[in-house]
């Protein structure tokens, strides 16, 4: 269990920062569930196959990977605010270009954008709460919950546009203006985003160098925890709409509504998983989580009933929306003592999902829709397993 973080003993100039970096989580979960509820018009106006469509979904990951191997350099170059500002734009920029072309080349152009976008939010935001709150499970739990905030607003604005998904995708542009501006006003300085832990030289952590995480057992169990889950996640949101409409389950409008409940369950999860956390060590939420992912996800899979496709998709929900936060707590010191860490821990990751989300839209193509999501199973199982791993090495510890 950890000590409860106090968010009122933050300073004035720390809060101002904590809402922009939740104001940009919410603008991310927007683009990114539309993105994948609005793919099937986008696919069918463009006339692109499943192939392309995990083409498409490979590059976002592919440009998640890029940024996240070498986000911390522009971040030293150039300042962590410039660097937050500018990679944070990168995604509505990519939101510009699928509105306005169905060009592949440039809407792969997008995806690398989407995805570039989206590590620095993750990178930047995880760093910067872990900095200014101690690294508070609480507190990481909280900020991601801003996420799944902006994916239950989606549907919204998606029911108020009705089939004109460039009208969701401007509004998103205009919600990312917004969130622009408002970081511009917030000081992200050496207290909130360093790239030298105090009292290091140049370039060194205490222990004196800043790879030496790569030497953590801790690390890999944790990164390779983080890999199966984020890429199965991403293949799941992906290809959950197109899963549920495409096989006959049910019709495009009811998925939507249902991958909406889905988002409904996630943002309530992570709330509570916040709560959680002054009760509960972050192995202990870890097992029960991993544990009901691959339980709820085999209801999806093989439920044939509205109402057990339901609950399987809420117990979806609630038990994957902690995974993310808690999976980097369990990190510890090692974010604080080495910086480049959180980076690998979103580029290594990355690699796993640019190839699972490509390989799902093969085997779609091949064998059905089906078929690819079964791919997905496995990768939760592996994450549950790695949660087995990680208790055993806990205990060794002790």
């Amino acid at each position: 269990m950890e000590k409860q973080f106090q968010f009122r003993t933050m300073s004035k100039q720390h809060k101002y920062l904590f809402y922009n970096i939740c104001l940009t989580f919410v603008g991310q979960g927007m683009y990114m569930m539309l993105l994948g509820s609005e793919l099937p018009l986008i696919k069918a106006e463009y006339r692109i196959s499943y192939t392309v469509g995990g083409l498409l979904m490979s590059f976002q990951q592919i440009g998640l990977l890029i940024c996240g191997l070498l986000i911390s350099i522009p971040a030293k170059k150039l300042g962590g605010k410039k660097a937050y500002m500018i990679f944070g734009s990168l995604a509505f920029a990519g939101i510009t270009i699928v509105m306005l072309t169905g060009n592949p080349v440039l809407l792969l152009l997008s995806m690398l954008m989407f995805g570039a976008s989206k590590a620095s939010t993750t990178y930047f935001g995880n760093q910067i709460v872990g900095n200014i709150s101690g690294n508070s499970s609480f507190m990481l739990n909280l900020v991601n919950a801003f996420f799944a905030l902006g994916a239950v607003l989606a549907p919204a604005v998606a029911l108020i546009c009705g089939d004109n998904w460039r009208a969701c995708f401007g509004i998103t542009v205009a919600f990312g203006v917004f969130g622009i501006l408002h970081a511009s006003r917030a000081c992200i300085g050496e207290e909130e985003y360093h790239t030298i832990p105090s009292g290091g030289d140049s370039g060194q952590t205490k222990s004196g160098n800043t790879l030496g995480f790569f030497r953590e057992k801790l690390f890999w169990i944790c990164v390779m925890m983080m890999l199966f889950y984020l890429s199965a996640e991403a293949g799941v949101m992906g290809w959950m709409t197109t899963y549920f409409s495409e096989t006959g389950i049910m019709s495009l409008n009811r998925a939507k509504l249902l991958v909406t409940v889905m988002w409904i369950a996630l943002l309530a999860g992570r709330f509570l998983t916040s709560a959680l956390a002054k009760w509960f060590t972050n192995q202990q939420m870890l097992t029960v989580m991993s544990i009901g992912t691959i339980l709820c996800y085999t209801g999806i899979l093989f439920s044939r009933s509205a109402e057990g496709m339901t609950c399987s998709v809420i117990g979806l929900g609630l038990m994957m929306a902690g995974l993310y936060a808690t999976i980097v707590a369990s990190l510890g010191s090692l974010m604080e003592r080495y910086p480049v860490c959180m980076s690998m821990m979103i580029a290594i990751p990355g690699v796993g999902s640019v190839m699972t989300t490509g390989l799902a839209g093969k085997i779609a193509d091949m064998a059905g829709v089906r078929s690819g999501m079964f791919l997905f199973y496995g990768l939760f199982g592996c994450m549950m397993l790695l949660d087995l791993v990680l208790l055993g090495y806990l205990k060794k510890r002790r």
